[in-house]
C-alpha cells in the first residue's frame, strides 16, 4: 500500500510555500492514484495546467542494454525556464552539456529519482543570468509507462527573488 505522501514532512512544508511546487505535486499525486507513479502520457505539455506548463521540464531516461540509466534527454522545457536559462536545451542529452554531465548535481538528482522511483525536492545552485534570483527550488516527479520503471521525470522549478 502506498503512503499518501512519499516526501518527508519538512520537504512538504517547503513545497507548501510555493504555489507551483504544491500544484505540481498535488497533480502528480492525483494522477498517480494507487500506482507507484503515474504514466508520462498524463503529463503531455499541451495538457498541463497553464500556470504550470511554462515552468516544467520533461526529462527522458535513456537506458543501456542492461536497462540501467545511461543518459538523460530534455524532451521538453517550458518557455519560462528557457527564458531563465537564456537557452533552449530541448533535445539535448545530459552528456552533451557541461552543466549536466554525470558529476553534476542535475545528473545526480535525476539518478536518485530513477533509483528510488520517488519524488525528490532539490535546491540546486542557480547559475542563470538573473541576478535578482536568490534561490531556485525544484521537485522531480517520476513518471512510468509500466508503473514500475521510471521513464520520464517531470521537474517543476520555482525561483525566489
Amino acid at each position: 500500500m502506498l503512503c499518501d505522501d512519499p516526501l518527508p514532512s519538512d520537504e512538504l512544508d517547503l513545497i507548501a510555500r510555493s504555489f507551483r511546487l504544491s500544484a505540481a505535486y498535488g497533480l502528480w499525486k492525483e494522477k498517480r492514484g494507487a500506482r507507484p507513479m503515474p504514466p508520462a502520457a498524463d503529463f503531455a505539455p499541451a495538457t498541463l495546467p497553464v500556470v504550470l506548463a511554462p515552468w516544467v521540464t520533461l526529462t527522458r531516461v535513456l537506458r543501456d542494454a542492461a536497462g540501467r540509466a545511461a543518459d538523460f534527454r530534455y524532451d521538453w522545457i517550458g518557455p519560462s525556464l528557457v527564458r531563465m536559462s537564456r537557452r533552449d536545451f530541448t533535445g539535448f542529452h545530459f552528456t552533451e552539456l557541461e552543466h549536466t554531465r554525470p558529476d553534476s548535481q542535475v545528473w545526480k538528482d535525476r539518478t536518485a529519482v530513477v533509483e528510488t522511483g520517488r519524488p525528490l525536492l532539490t535546491v540546486p545552485p542557480y547559475t542563470g543570468g538573473n541576478h535578482a534570483v536568490r534561490r531556485a527550488m525544484g521537485i522531480h516527479l517520476p513518471l512510468s509507462e509500466d508503473g514500475e520503471r521510471v521513464d520520464v521525470i517531470l521537474t517543476i522549478v520555482t525561483y525566489e527573488t
